[in-house]
């Protein structure tokens, strides 16, 4: 046992000659001692674009970023910080950009237009702001991402490994630079910085991203049949029926002006009829916006 224990002890301080820290790092992230599940946080706990300054502290952008500005589909808020915050950029997105040159076929009609925008967006990045993970960050990402992986419950063989590698990479480097990571990546990031609290984000949800309102599958045999598959979509998933309504009022408020009373004829909410038949369904999981007359409203939805 004594060998053993110096033989780990030795292994150690080799990987720490290295730049990387084991010890070090298993002291800080705790690995051994976390159990259970990982739970996104509600919306309001989180930090969102919407609520930041348009002068700030500097950002460090995920993937998201890029794909949605060329896509077309960032928001505006995001538009904004970009215009006037210091932005900071990672190999690892890098890689993940310049992996279209080799996954996309050549043959296709639209390659030679997509590889053309990403050339000329990688073209854009200044060199003294695109950062390389040193070993150290290599190091601590490799637990962080196993970490994650355990906690979050989802299945082998999907790539969600290899994916949370580069999320806990980026995640890492911005908190090296005392920035905050920029990403549309909610649910993995929200993830990341409750394990490491002292990392920052900023969250946001792209206009084609808040059309999506739910999904649900039936169960289509056995005495469950017609019922609602409760594993999907996953239980932190925008899709889910349960978050249908808080998504659906919050787009129909950003849709008419309810706070001007010169206005309210045109542009009052509707309300749910309380006598309308949707409510027969049993087990309703979410809580709607009714009249609160028996007899129903003047313009039932």
């Amino acid at each position: 046992m004594a060998s053993d224990s110096l033989g780990a002890k030795a292994a150690f301080r080799r990987i720490s000659t290295l730049g990387f820290d084991l010890a070090e790092t298993l002291r800080s992230l705790k690995p051994q001692k976390r159990q259970g599940t990982l739970e996104r946080r509600v919306d309001d706990d989180l930090p969102w674009v919407d609520d930041e300054p348009t002068i700030g502290g500097p950002l460090f952008l995920d993937t998201t970023v890029y794909l949605d500005v060329l896509q077309g589909r960032s928001p505006g808020a995001v538009d904004t910080l970009l215009t006037y915050r210091l932005c900071h950029h990672s190999a690892v997105c890098l890689s993940e950009l310049t992996h279209a040159f080799g996954r996309l076929n050549p043959k296709h009609a639209s390659t030679k237009t997509v590889l053309e925008t990403i050339e000329a967006t990688l073209d854009d990045i200044p060199e003294h702001r695109l950062h390389t993970p040193d070993v150290a960050i290599w190091g601590q990402a490799g637990v962080l991402a196993g970490l994650l992986f355990r906690l979050s419950n989802l299945p082998k063989g999907e790539g969600h490994e290899r994916r949370f590698v580069n999320d806990a990479l980026v995640f890492l480097q911005a908190r090296q630079l005392g920035a905050s990571v920029l990403t549309g990546n909610i649910r993995d990031f929200d993830y990341l910085s409750q394990l490491v609290p002292t990392g920052r984000i900023i969250l946001y949800r792209s206009p084609a991203a808040s059309r999506r309102l739910a999904s649900g599958l039936v169960e289509m045999h056995g005495a469950e049949r017609s019922s609602l598959l409760s594993s999907f979509p996953l239980s932190d998933s925008p899709l889910r029926l349960g978050g249908f309504f808080d998504t659906l009022y919050a787009r129909y408020d950003e849709r008419f002006v309810v706070s001007a009373p010169d206005l309210s004829s045109t542009t009052r909410r509707l309300e749910w009829d309380s006598t309308s038949p949707a409510f027969q369904v049993p087990c309703l999981d979410y809580t709607p916006r009714i009249d609160g007359k028996a007899g129903g409203s003047e313009d039932p939805k």
